[in-house]
């Protein structure tokens, strides 16, 4: 049996390995009329914006509520969060 070896043009390789790259790199950053961010790091920042106002509305439910039932529902919501946040805090 021969061996069969196949030459391709560099022009074609490179071409590719540039096309993928550049994809690569315009879906981590999100552009926008005057701005330019890093994709994870918005997710990452917004998702714990928003965790840590729920933590602070939550307080401020069990802080306020005259009830032992109205405190039990924002007490589980809290920790319900907590759990949310505290195993995994990371940043892809």
């Amino acid at each position: 049996m021969e061996e069969v070896t196949i030459n391709l043009p560099s022009g074609l390789e490179l071409g590719r390995q540039s096309t993928t790259s550049n994809n690569t790199q315009t879906r981590r950053v999100w552009h926008s009329c005057c701005l330019q961010c890093d994709k994870d790091a918005l997710v990452f920042i917004c998702s714990y914006i928003l965790l840590g106002s729920l933590l602070i509305f939550f307080a401020m439910g069990l802080w306020t509520s005259d009830s032992c039932e109205t405190s039990n529902l924002y007490q589980s919501l809290m920790l319900l969060v907590l759990g949310v946040i505290l195993p995994s805090p990371r940043m892809k």
